[in-house]
C-alpha cells in the first residue's frame, strides 16, 4: 500500500481485536500486580508495627510508616470496589440490546477511578517505602 491509502476494514478490525485483547491481558496483570503489592504494603506495615523497631522512629518516619500502610489498605479496598463496579457494569451491558457498555453509567465510572487510584496509592505507598528505609 502506498502512503495516504487506507487499510481496509477487516484488517483495521482485526488490528483492533488484537489491541483490545492486550489492553485487557495487560489491565488484568497490572490489577494483579498492585493488589499484590498493596498486600506486602499491609504486610510490611503490620510487621514493623508489631515489632520492637518502630520505637526508635521519629515523626517523619512515622508518618511515611503509616502511609505505606494505609496505602496498601486503600488500594485493596479499591481494588475490591473495581470489581464490584466492574460487575456491576458487565451486567448492565448484558441487559442492553447492544451488549454494550455505558461509559457515563456510575458503575463504569466508579471502576476507572478506582483502576486509576488504586495505581497511584501503591505507587505512593512503595515511594513511602523507599523513602522510610534510606531514612532509617
Amino acid at each position: 500500500m502506498t502512503e495516504g491509502t487506507t487499510v481496509p476494514d477487516e484488517k483495521m478490525e482485526g488490528r483492533r481485536e488484537r489491541l483490545y485483547g492486550f489492553k485487557t491481558d495487560v489491565s488484568a496483570k497490572l490489577s494483579d500486580i498492585v493488589r499484590f503489592i498493596g498486600l506486602g504494603l499491609v504486610a510490611i506495615f503490620y510487621t514493623i508495627k508489631t515489632g520492637n523497631t518502630y520505637v526508635s522512629f521519629g515523626y517523619l518516619q512515622l508518618g511515611l510508616l503509616y502511609l505505606v500502610g494505609l496505602s496498601g489498605v486503600f488500594a485493596i479496598l479499591l481494588d475490591y470496589i473495581q470489581y464490584a463496579s466492574n460487575y456491576v457494569s458487565v451486567d448492565e451491558a448484558l441487559n442492553r440490546p447492544t451488549l454494550r457498555y455505558d461509559k457515563d453509567s456510575k458503575s463504569y465510572r466508579r471502576a476507572e477511578f478506582a483502576f486509576a487510584w488504586k495505581q497511584r496509592l501503591t505507587l505512593s505507598g512503595a515511594l513511602a517505602l523507599i523513602a522510610l528505609v534510606v531514612l532509617t
